[in-house]
């Protein structure tokens, strides 16, 4: 079953995805089998404690986060 045409749903982070997936269970729909549920951000909190009930994209902010500190560190020093 579907909603509207709807199979599956791409969530901005993961507590928007676990608020989708809470609704669409009211609403008497499984997830993943009626609707898919993808969220954004690997937030282990989160994914951790519901039991990976929901399938999530991991940024690697932590990879990002230092790649970005190293080029403002090159920047601020003249290496450009």
């Amino acid at each position: 079953m579907t909603v509207f045409g709807v199979d599956g749903l791409f969530a901005g982070n993961d507590e928007i995805g676990l608020g989708a997936y809470a609704a669409f269970t009211r609403a008497g729909l499984r997830v993943p089998e009626d609707v898919a549920i993808v969220g954004y951000d690997n937030v282990s909190r989160i994914t951790s404690v519901h039991e990976r009930l929901l399938t999530t994209i991991d940024p690697n902010l932590e990879e990002v986060g230092t790649a970005a500190v190293g080029h403002l560190l090159r920047a601020i020093g003249g290496d450009h």
